[in-house]
């Protein structure tokens, strides 16, 4: 038989795991809403600004993520509403087990809490496929569109080329050439007579 320090610390770590374990799936619930709100979201704002629907590539795969969304969102919300049933329900077998004395409600099994486990699962396959197709159509659309577009090129081999613009190379302008100066305009010589002279006596 455990002796009475090990049975309370193990009920001190049972309570502490049941607390932990409560905090984690409450965040769990939190964390697929929001992703999932966020994923729709996102879809929608990539097929306005990228790739409208008429001419997106796949889009199978986007109608598929959004009914897994769907599903993610859902299940989580009922899974809320039916873990506050199995609460209601677990509170009345423990008022007939522990204060009228029913020993049969202490195996007693509660119909909504085989439920939960299952809701958890669901909403958490959802998300993942639906996470996964989404980001597959937006990365073959955004692929297609630079092919489409001629955004792309690729890789060029050898060397990096420069990012930098170099600076252009200043080029010596050709010389002039050098002209002589102009000579002066020579006098008419005194014995050359006009054309019509008369000739000497």
């Amino acid at each position: 038989m455990p002796t009475a320090e090990a049975q309370k610390l193990y009920t001190d770590f049972l309570a502490e795991t049941n607390k932990r374990e409560l905090s984690g799936s409450e965040n769990f619930d939190k964390s697929v809403l929001t992703l999932s709100s966020a994923g729709l979201a996102l879809s929608v704002s990539f097929l306005k600004d990228f790739a409208p629907i008429a001419g997106a590539s796949l889009p199978w795969m986007l109608y598929v993520s959004w009914a897994l969304f769907t599903v993610a969102t859902l299940s989580t919300m009922a899974s809320f509403l039916v873990s506050a049933e199995a609460m209601s329900y677990q509170k009345k077998v423990a008022h007939r087990a522990y204060m009228l004395g029913e020993e049969e409600a202490f195996e007693e099994r509660n119909p909504w809490g085989i439920c939960i486990p299952k809701l958890n699962v669901t909403s958490a396959a959802s998300f993942f496929f639906a996470l996964t197709f989404t980001v597959a159509f937006i990365v073959t659309n955004l692929e297609g569109n630079r092919m489409a577009t001629g955004n792309y090129k690729a890789p060029a081999s050898g060397p990096l080329e420069q990012r930098g613009a170099p600076v252009p190379t200043m080029q010596r302008p050709a010389s002039a050439p050098v002209t002589a100066p102009a000579a002066p305009a020579s006098a008419p010589s005194g014995g050359q007579g006009n054309g019509n002279g008369a000739a000497s006596k």
